[in-house]
């Protein structure tokens, strides 16, 4: 939806998305000068601090963050990526053979 550019400062990754178009620029309070800034920081818990600033005055007053922690329920948990699945119907296949094999193991 955007032209995301991703780089790192220190341990933090930092992703700025600019540049919107299409459908999203008519179905939100978007306007031309969006900027989403997300920021990725390792946390000695082993988890991480996610967070987004929405930045664009067209739209809100000033600029706004919100933030939540991504963890993992235990270590045989990998990281599965989600983000970029537009057209991928087989993601949902992969998810429901796992979850079967899963249930096999238990029986």
């Amino acid at each position: 939806m955007g032209d995301a550019r991703g780089y790192w400062d220190g341990e933090m990754l930092v992703v700025e998305t600019t540049h919107f178009k299409g459908i999203f620029q008519l179905t939100s309070a978007a306007g031309p000068d969006l900027r989403i800034i997300e920021r990725f920081t390792p946390q000695p818990s082993g988890s991480l601090e996610w967070s987004v600033t929405i930045d664009d005055a067209s739209g809100w007053t000033r600029p706004w963050t919100f933030s939540m922690p991504l963890t993992r329920g235990d270590e045989s948990q990998g990281p599965i990526e989600n983000a970029c699945h537009e057209g991928n119907y087989v993601l949902g296949n992969i998810l429901s053979a796992a979850r079967a094999e899963e249930k096999s193991a238990e029986d």
